[in-house]
């Protein structure tokens, strides 16, 4: 008797956990990435707006000139970066040919240890994607068929540009559950900042600690306000923050959301959707 044929069954694609270890003193989260058949460790940083990799690198990986791009810190602060276009880029399932990326010199921080450059939100905005920094995973999510509808959950967020190539998310804030603004996230810093426009608002739901004198690492120096606050809520008015301690000085964003903030909850975004959820 002939044996039936095998049906094939059509597995969904499974997550991909990427493990994230830590750079320097801040902590920052550091992830290996494929470049060009190269596998090298980048910092990731979601408010870096553009993806960077050192000039010695990208020059053994065969980049070509694209130009110059003069981008904007959330101090205001100008860089200036030269463009170059990067063959190869995969994280993950994830592949991007042919990819715009800035060129800048490293060497400050190749004396902490041996990173390559900084992973930008370029890599993450065509693919669903989670942020568990609390479990130290960054989290490929099944892209979601086409033609299938795209779940309305989650909350709305917004994909900031300043250049065709750089690409940044931007979330809703709150204070005691009234909506302030919208706050960049940012994985490349230590602390949340909130614009010092906020000040008054803040003294009726926390106090002034101190203030200190800080220098960016473009040389520009700032007065900066430490508060102690609470009732600060990011994404959703409900994962309030009991106690937080902020940082508050003049900037170009209403706010930017740090490692402070984002080591405690886990992020999920869709970003074909414009859409994020917080735990």
């Amino acid at each position: 008797m002939a044996r039936s044929a095998t049906p094939q069954v059509n597995r969904l694609p499974q997550p991909t956990a990427l493990p994230l270890r830590w750079f320097g003193s801040d902590s920052l989260p550091m992830l290996d990435v494929d470049l060009g058949g190269r596998v090298r460790p980048l910092i990731l940083d979601l408010g870096a707006g553009i993806t960077v990799i050192s000039k010695a690198l990208c020059d053994t990986l065969g980049c070509r000139p694209a130009g110059r791009l003069a981008g904007v810190r959330h101090t205001g602060e100008v860089l200036e970066f030269s463009l170059a276009i990067l063959p190869r880029l995969s994280l993950g399932r994830i592949t991007l040919s042919q990819t715009i990326v800035a060129i800048f010199d490293l060497t400050p921080w190749q004396q902490v240890a041996p990173v390559a450059g900084v992973l930008s939100l370029q890599v993450l905005e065509h693919t669903p994607f989670t942020l568990d920094l609390p479990h130290h995973h960054l989290i490929i999510e099944p892209t979601p068929a086409r033609g299938v509808a795209v779940s309305g959950r989650g909350v709305p967020v917004a994909l900031i540009r300043e250049h065709p190539s750089t690409v940044t998310l931007a979330v809703p804030f709150f204070l005691a559950g009234d909506r302030l603004g919208w706050g960049t996230i940012d994985t490349g810093s230590p602390q949340t900042y909130v614009h010092v426009f906020w000040k008054d608002l803040l003294g009726h739901h926390g106090r002034l600690r101190y203030v200190r004198e800080q220098q960016s690492w473009t040389g520009q120096r700032d007065s900066v306000q430490y508060w102690s606050i609470s009732g600060l809520a990011v994404l959703d008015s409900a994962t309030v923050e009991d106690s937080v301690t902020i940082a508050v000085q003049r900037m170009v964003p209403d706010a930017l959301i740090g490692l402070d903030w984002l080591r405690r909850h886990i992020l999920a975004c869709d970003l074909q959707a414009r859409r994020c959820t917080v735990r």
